[in-house]
């Protein structure tokens, strides 16, 4: 440990740069008077968007870095790390100042990790009682139009809100045909 004396030129000058009431922030006659005190900024600041990881399935906001005595292979740890990364990068922002900050908060981004979270909870619970709302329906519509839905459901594994029907090549007809009704 250095000890300065406080009229010295090195004293003033820690005190310059100090922050907090330390020894380096003494003066002279004893009283502690920090430089530079500690007054809070609020930007930057990071925000948070929860998401499903790929690799995982699961929501979340950011993930642990793989830890390194359970790879065999430095290329597969390198590589995992720098999946890792780019996945946290994908769950985090940071914006410079409140005019970013309310942009972001517009697309989605909390300012919490806690808020993103059940964000992304109200969201999936929505989608899913669409889907569970679109299901009931499909229960009422025509066999094709069924047909088509349960294809559309199973080539892929989320939520199916709508279809949108194949284009019938061609020309589209030019009036409605009149059907008569047997006597």
């Amino acid at each position: 440990m250095i000890i300065h004396n406080p009229s010295g030129a090195a004293a003033d000058e820690l005190r310059k740069w100090e922050q907090h009431n330390t020894m380096y922030a003494m003066t002279p006659d004893g009283d502690f008077k920090p430089g530079n005190p500690y007054v809070f900024r609020p930007y930057p600041k990071m925000l948070f968007k929860a998401m499903t990881n790929p690799k995982t399935g699961k929501v979340s906001v950011g993930e642990v870095h793989p830890a390194p005595w359970l790879y065999t292979s430095m290329q597969d740890l390198e590589r995992d790390t720098n999946y890792v990364e780019s996945f946290n990068r994908q769950c985090q922002k940071i914006v410079q100042n409140e005019d970013e900050h309310l942009k972001a908060k517009g697309q989605g981004w909390c300012d919490l990790q806690t808020e993103a979270l059940e964000r992304a909870e109200q969201q999936y619970a929505a989608m899913a009682e669409e889907a569970a709302r679109v299901h009931y329906q499909v229960s009422k519509m025509g066999e094709k139009a069924r047909e088509e839905f349960r294809q559309a459901d199973q080539s892929t594994s989320t939520h199916i809100l709508d279809v949108k029907p194949k284009r019938k090549r061609g020309r589209p007809a030019k009036g409605v045909e009149a059907v008569e009704i047997p006597e």
